[in-house]
């Protein structure tokens, strides 16, 4: 492999990187939290589950956090604005 394929390789995983989460925000009930994230942490032990049972706890969340962060609501009736979406959570 010559440089130039190198330096090719190099960008791509760098924009791979970039794109990539390391940040899961679980807007649920206790219950189901405790179980997703012991799933979620299986599959990936180093990723960071950060729980939130309100809109006011998902709204605390620091932006350097959420940056890169997904969101994961599962059974849960709190209804996550569209200015929070937009704002605060990396797109897919």
């Amino acid at each position: 492999m010559d440089s130039d394929d190198r330096r090719k390789r190099n960008c791509s995983a760098k924009r791979l990187r970039a794109r990539m989460f390391d940040t899961i925000v679980l807007l649920t009930g206790p219950v189901e939290e405790a179980a997703l994230a012991t799933v979620l942490r299986r599959q990936n032990p180093r990723l960071d589950v950060r729980p939130a049972k309100s809109l006011d706890e998902l709204e605390a969340f620091d932006q350097s956090v959420l940056a890169r962060a997904r969101l994961v609501a599962f059974v849960t009736s709190v209804v996550v604005p569209a200015r929070i979406l937009s704002a605060r959570f990396r797109r897919l």
